[in-house]
């Protein structure tokens, strides 16, 4: 039973991921309104755009060749 669980959790975890995050955004548009509701919206975009290993990789290869250049 707990196999199947994680299995199924592993095969859907998008749409279960989704679904928690369309929970907290609406949560948070109820009680604080929509203002800090966008707010957190990007927040999360951009975490997630440079959260990425590949990303990361890219941004430390510009600094330290900005950093030799000065």
């Amino acid at each position: 039973m707990l196999e199947e669980l994680i299995e199924k959790l592993a095969i859907n975890s998008k749409k279960y991921i989704g679904g928690l995050m369309g929970f907290a955004f609406g949560y948070i548009f109820i009680t604080h309104g929509i203002i800090p509701m966008i707010v957190v919206m990007l927040t999360t975009l951009l975490g997630s755009i440079f959260g990425d290993k590949e990303n990361i990789k890219k941004l430390k290869k510009i600094l330290i060749n900005r950093l030799k250049e000065e």
